[in-house]
């Protein structure tokens, strides 16, 4: 049997609110320490993403 993992237990939300909140609130400085550490590299990843994603024209709700 599976034993489910909640990351705080003391509060309300489900486990996927609570994963989500806690990447919202460090996105911007991953963001950040990413472009420092790839040297700016980063901003040609995700530019090939976009480029290979354009064409394909992805519904929102998968990047979700």
């Amino acid at each position: 049997m599976k034993k489910q993992v909640v990351p705080y237990k003391n509060q309300k939300e489900n486990k996927k609110k609570q994963v989500r909140q806690m990447f919202d609130g460090i996105s911007k400085d991953y963001d950040l320490l990413n472009r420092v550490i790839s040297g700016g590299i980063d901003v040609r990843w995700r530019k090939n993403v976009v480029s290979y994603l354009i064409p394909e024209k992805p519904k929102k709700d998968y990047l979700i």
